[in-house]
């Protein structure tokens, strides 16, 4: 029922027609007597009580007494068989009648009730009601003098008291409390004064005479205010329960206090973060530079104890020389002044060799003679490998025409047997799915809708809301729409606070916007969605048309996200075609796939093409050798270190796929699929491809006309490059220097614990906002809810099937009402914000006996009649009632049908048919705006629905709950993907703790210091950026793996030679492979219209490139050089036992380059010896 409906009958319940019929009393008279007696007239609001002098008549009408039995049951205990009053039969029917909604919506509580009704019983029919009844005008009419106006003294006891009982009773159908539809104001302004002027003043439509109420405690001879007994409303009123603690605080019991936020952690008032990460690096600083000072007196000779012809591998006049062989290796400078070189490593005994050791060695040859004999294969066959390669992608990429992209936000971060996802799909499927909603500020011309809009005040009426009411004068205006507006808040078709925002409090009127809400059918099969979506449709394209000089305008529909997220993707759709054509067949792709894994692909392509191309660039080919020998073993060298990378990340990825979350778990998929195909096209149409171009060269072939032969042309010779010879000759050098060394540490693990101290201060969600184009629509709409919001979203709590509602014992559990514990269901989520809406309660005041007619009648043939119905033949349902009137377990059942199909009206505002139909409970959340305000909010939800479910253990909360858990996911997602990375290489390097660990420790330095820069550049942790920290893991290992491996299998004396070596053979593929090609293509991002492009994407990829390559370059090879892990001595063992060393030394000459080259790198070693002993 509209509540402009429920205003016209308000005040027919309270302002009950106080029939006068008497004569005026002397002043000298004490006793008192009526004041009026009968109903003489009517005016325009009610009927007239005919004015009286004289005593109370006693009242025989049987139909009477039974009125004032149960109306006014003090009176008649006080007047015998026939009691004596100052009122007719015809004003109590009246009176009766009037009361239909009073008992329905105060009933529930019965103290207010009964307090609220005797206010006008002692007014009246108490028969000496002259004492505090005073008659102020007078009218004649037809020969009958009418009242026009009374003053009415109340004493404070019962006006205060009657307030205090009634102030919290809960009007469950419209989720606030009742008493704002009997003030004219607000709940929470009204006070007493209020309530009684309103509900006495004529202006108010209702009441059929002014009554002046005077809250006074004065006597005097002649009057005294009237003081009936007050009940408080957490006592019991006769055989009734006393009121629930939903509709009275005093009910309630105590209530422990919330807890207090949780105050800063803070040591010697410094945030705990900090002060551990500070402490955490001191301690670390103190115990390195221990370490540096020691290895530099003791190792490094510093202090000059040691033997003085000890030889300083860095000094630059000094050309280094070193041995593997365990035999001693000497060398004279170039300088004038002569060292000698002594940097050997040990003679290797096969009983030194463990276990680890041996089965590492096993598996690195193992894995360089299968690549050798691999890469020889592709390289004599490449055309069939490229022929080969293109049917099997062109197959995959058939898969294009399945092509789907995910925009549902359900489908994309909710995961389907999550507990969000198992709620909502159970209200979907039981009830039907929430309205579809459209908003806008604009003046509805559609009829045909409904819509909620505050120009329902006025009944969209541009008459009414012009009408405005003058002065005598004409001067002055003394009411126009604002107080039309006032008067309509209480009891109005709307909530103002969904038809207005932008105000302070309830201060409607200071309202800086306007809401039009347009509800349109929600359905759970998409295809009766249709028609709603196609007319949604039409209504964008005409919001987007629309302007007004006067107004800004923001609009949205259902269907808005989705749209603008769909129109952002497509923009996209030629980049994914371009750069992944491999679609998975049935594999719905979703935006963060499109605007990721292209990125992925190129990142770790061209970064293992690099390494090939230039590890073969730098080869010398071997006498006698063949193009497709080289090629074999240069895959044969480099291949392990390619497998090694590519397996890491795909183990990463697809373990990734193990999360809940829709969204990232497609993405892990979609990208260990990637680099899968991203290796193995490497290995086999790339070697085919390079095959090919290398003979081209060795033709003398053009590159773009490669069927025309230069014959000038001279061969070119075998080039390192400059950014090799830059790493190789000055870059190595320089970071491995003994001052600088220590100097990268205490940078790099300062700058890892300062990111640490912020891990827990990473905001949580997605802004809407960054999500949309920058040009949308949607933005500005997004804007104006943030600002002018003024209340939260619904909530929903769904009783499951299988509860019983006929026992006291089921009803307890649900209601809110009289008799109901305080820990009910109702009773525990009326704490969240607005009143709960619960039909139980609502079923209970409907079956309630009183009114005239009442809700709950039947006609003679036992179908329902509606109490709108006027005519004969009606009968009041016979409802056997238990304690605190709730019906039988038989009458539940057999009436409730017809509370569902009963529609509120005039005469009965409890009917169920417009507002229940369900066995869900719903209220509003306070005003959520932020996402830590939506999470805090669900969190409180979800907490009110187990404390529930522990008594019903069928209750459960309708929302989203993507990011109660996102910690929580971030944590173990990147453990899973940081472990998997870690027992990969352990594995393909060979068994190597160490190396593994090294690669685990930078790995990890790269992910804090990737969430420290999310804090500092105002990134939040959600899906989408999971997503980028799973995929930082990825693109580490491409930066870490390769120098790693290099740095494993060396054979060098030192540490830090082999650092020099690894950095000097992979650095600068890994440089140009991944960090210059991407810079290019980052930056381009940052002038990017998409702000989720630039937030999420723009500065996380610089971060994965900028934190990937400064560890992988810098502080990797640092790290190794300090606890790097030893040499393999399975690997050095066959090397010193390997009758192939040869004297290339010669006097001031020695080409370590060569002797390195044909130490470990090039032919694969045998280590059969090595099994035998």
């Amino acid at each position: 029922m509209k509540k402009s409906k429920m205003e016209h009958i308000l005040f027919g319940s309270f302002l009950l027609l106080m029939i006068f019929n008497g004569q005026v009393l002397s002043q000298d008279e004490d006793e008192g007597h009526c004041v009026w007696y009968g109903e003489c007239g009517k005016s325009a609001t009610g009927k007239l009580n005919c004015f009286y002098n004289g005593t109370a008549k006693p009242l025989t009408d049987p139909d009477a007494i039974d009125i004032l039995k149960t109306l006014c049951p003090d009176l008649y205990r006080e007047g015998g068989k026939y009691p004596m009053t100052c009122c007719s039969a015809g004003q109590l029917r009246t009176m009766n009648g009037q009361m239909s909604l009073p008992n329905q919506f105060f009933k529930r509580c019965p103290a207010c009730y009964h307090n609220f009704v005797n206010l006008y019983c002692y007014s009246t029919c108490q028969p000496k009601h002259s004492k505090y009844v005073k008659v102020e005008k007078t009218h004649v009419e037809k020969n009958a003098t009418l009242i026009d106006a009374v003053k009415y003294f109340v004493s404070t006891d019962v006006a205060y008291g009657m307030y205090n009982s009634c102030k919290d009773v809960q009007m469950p159908s419209a989720n606030e409390k009742a008493i704002s539809i009997f003030c004219g104001h607000p709940a929470e302004e009204c006070t007493i004064k209020k309530w009684l002027v309103y509900m006495g003043s004529t202006a108010n439509g209702h009441t059929p005479f002014q009554i002046d109420f005077n809250i006074t405690d004065a006597h005097d001879n002649t009057s005294s205010p009237m003081n009936y007994t007050a009940y408080k409303c957490d006592l019991a009123y006769g055989n009734n329960s006393a009121c629930s603690c939903q509709d009275c605080q005093a009910s309630c019991a105590p209530i422990p206090p919330p807890p207090k936020p949780k105050k800063p952690c803070k040591i010697l008032t410094i945030d705990c973060s900090y002060f551990i990460a500070g402490v955490a690096y001191i301690v670390f600083c103190l115990v390195f530079m221990i370490y540096v000072i020691c290895y530099n007196i003791i190792t490094r000779n510093a202090l000059g104890v040691t033997d003085q012809d000890y030889d300083e591998i860095n000094q630059p006049q000094v050309q280094d020389v070193y041995s593997v062989s365990g035999q001693r290796v000497y060398v004279r400078g170039k300088t004038k002044r002569e060292k000698v070189s002594s940097l050997n490593q040990p003679k290797v005994s096969a009983s030194e060799i463990g276990c680890l050791e041996k089965a590492g060695a096993k598996v690195e040859t193992y894995m360089q003679i299968f690549f050798t004999k691999w890469g020889f294969w592709c390289a004599s066959h490449p055309i069939l490998i490229l022929v080969a390669g293109l049917v099997v992608c062109g197959a995959l990429s058939a898969g294009i025409v399945l092509f789907q992209v995910t925009t549902d936000p359900v489908q994309l971060w909710s995961a389907k047997n999550s507990r969000a996802r198992t709620e909502r799909d159970y209200y979907n499927s039981h009830f039907v799915p929430f309205y579809r909603t459209e908003q806008l500020p604009l003046y509805p011309d559609n009829k045909n809708c409904t819509i909620q809009s505050v120009l329902e005040y006025w009944q969209n009426s541009h008459e009414l809301l012009d009408k405005k009411i003058m002065d005598e004068y004409n001067f002055f205006t003394l009411a126009d729409y604002i107080g039309h507006f006032e008067y309509c808040l209480n009891g109005a078709p709307v909530f103002p606070w969904v038809a207005i925002g932008g105000f302070n409090g309830t201060d409607y009127r200071l309202a800086k916007s306007l809401v039009i809400t347009i509800v349109v059918n929600n359905h759970l099969d998409e295809e009766k969605n249709k028609m709603a979506e196609a007319w949604e449709k039409a209504f964008i394209q005409f919001m987007k048309k629309f302007s007004s000089p006067n107004m800004t305008i923001a609009y949205s529909a259902e269907r808005s996200i989705e749209d603008e997220l769909e129109r952002e993707s497509e923009s996209d759709v030629l980049t994914i075609l371009i750069s992944y054509l491999i679609i998975y067949i049935g594999l719905p792709a979703t935006l963060i796939i499109i605007e990721v894994v292209p990125f992925l692909v190129l990142a770790v392509g061209v970064d293992n093409i690099f390494i090939l191309v230039q590890t073969y660039q730098r080869d010398v080919r071997a006498p006698n050798e063949s193009l497709e020998e080289q090629i074999g073993r240069i895959v044969g060298k480099v291949g392990p270190s390619m497998l090694l990378s590519s397996t890491s990340e795909s183990l990463a990825f697809f373990l990734g796929a193990l999360t809940t979350m829709p969204a990232v778990k497609v993405f892990s998929l979609y990208a260990a699929g990637a680099v899968l195909f991203d290796f193995l096209l490497q290995i086999t149409c790339f070697v085919g491809l390079m095959t090919l171009d290398a003979k081209r060269q060795q033709a003398n072939r053009f590159d773009m006309c490669c069927c025309i032969k230069d014959s000038n042309k001279e061969k070119l010779d075998v080039s390192e490059g400059c950014l090799y010879k830059v790493v190789k000759n000055y870059y190595s050098h320089f970071i491995l220097k003994e001052w600088v060394r220590p100097i990268i540490m205490l940078v790099f693990v300062g700058y890892f614990c300062f990111s640490g101290s912020l891990v827990n201060k990473i905001d949580i969600g997605l802004d809407q906002k960054l999500s949309m184009p920058k040009d949308s629509y949607v933005l500005d709409w997004l804007t104006n809810l943030t600002e002018y919001l003024h209340v939260g979203p619904p909530v929903y709590f769904v009783v499951e099937e299988g509860h019983d509602y006929t026992t006291l014992e089921g009803q307890n559990g649900i209601c809110g009402g009289n008799g109901c514990p305080q820990d009910s269901l109702v009773g525990q989520v009326s704490y969240i914000a607005q009143p709960v809406s619960s039909w139980l309660d609502d079923y209970f005041s409907w079956l309630s006996p009183g009114g005239d007619p009442p809700c709950c009648r039947h006609f003679s043939n036992n179908s329902f009649c509606p109490a709108e119905y006027n005519g004969t033949g009606c009968v009041k349902c016979n409802v056997q009632t238990q304690k605190n009137g709730r019906p039988s377990e038989r009458d539940f059942m057999k009436y409730i049908p017809w509370y569902l199909a009963d529609n509120p009206g005039l005469s009965c505002a409890k009917g169920g048919h417009a507002a229940y139909g369900t066995t869900y409970f719903m209220t509003y959340h306070t005003i959520l705006k932020t996402s830590a305000d939506y999470i805090g909010a669900l969190k409180e939800a979800r907490k009110i629905a187990d404390n529930i479910t522990s008594t019903l253990r069928h209750t459960d909360p309708k929302s989203s709950a993507k990011y109660l858990t996102i910690v929580k996911d971030t944590a173990i997602q990147l453990s899973i993907c940081v472990a998997a990375v870690f027992l990969v290489t352990f594995f393909l390097l060979g068994f190597d703790l160490y190396s593994a660990f090294m690669i685990l420790i930078t790995i990890t330095m790269i992910i804090t210091d990737m969430v420290g820069m999310m804090v500092l550049w105002d990134i939040s942790l959600n899906a989408v950026s999971l997503v980028n920290l799973v995929m930082a893991i990825g693109i580490s290992v491409e930066f870490c793996a390769h120098i790693t491996r290099a740095f494993a299998v060396s054979l060098l004396p030192t540490k830090v030679l082999r650092a020099k070596e690894a950095l000097s053979q992979m650095g600068s593929s890994v440089l140009s492979g991944i960090t210059l090609t991407k810079l290019g293509g980052i930056i381009v991002l940052a002038f990017s219209k998409s702000q989720l492009f630039q937030v999420f994407y723009f500065r996380m990829y610089l971060g994965m490139v900028v934190f990937g390559a400064t560890h992988g370059l810098i502080f990797l090879p640092v790290l190794l050089s300090y606890i790097g892990p030893s040499v393999n001595k399975a690997r050095l063992y066959h090397f010193q036992n390997k009758d192939v060393i040869q004297d290339v030394i010669s006097e001031g000459h020695y080409d370590r380059d060569v002797l390195v080259h044909n130490e470990h790198c090039d032919s694969p070693p045998s280590y059969e010896s090595v099994y035998k002993e």
